[in-house]
């Protein structure tokens, strides 16, 4: 499970996560099942979560705007995701998918 993955899975079990100083927190207890994952992607997410999307985009190549702008998009309006989590996952995917692209 990448972090994108976790934090679709996160909110599909009614979990908000958000970071308060330096830590990450939640709204409410995290599953058993996805708690190892929180702790293994804990530094990625607080990035994710803390960074404004605006702030999280600088820099992206071409490719990557295209991608997190299609992504946000179909986890919005086909997944109803809330549009600020499905830009974070977007950006997450978008920037890990153009890093693959260019380590082929």
């Amino acid at each position: 499970m990448d972090a994108g993955e976790l934090l679709l899975g996160l909110h599909r079990a009614g979990v908000s996560l958000f970071v308060a100083g330096d830590r990450l927190k939640s709204n409410v207890p995290v599953p058993g099942e996805l708690r190892a994952d929180v702790l293994r992607w804990r530094r990625v997410l607080r990035l994710l979560l803390a960074l404004p999307v605006r702030q999280l985009r600088e820099g992206m190549t071409a490719d990557e705007a295209e991608d997190f702008d299609e992504r946000a998009a179909v986890l919005e309006h086909d997944a109803g995701i809330p549009r600020e989590l499905a830009e974070r996952v977007a950006l997450w995917w978008a920037r890990t998918m153009e890093a693959e692209r260019c380590a082929a």
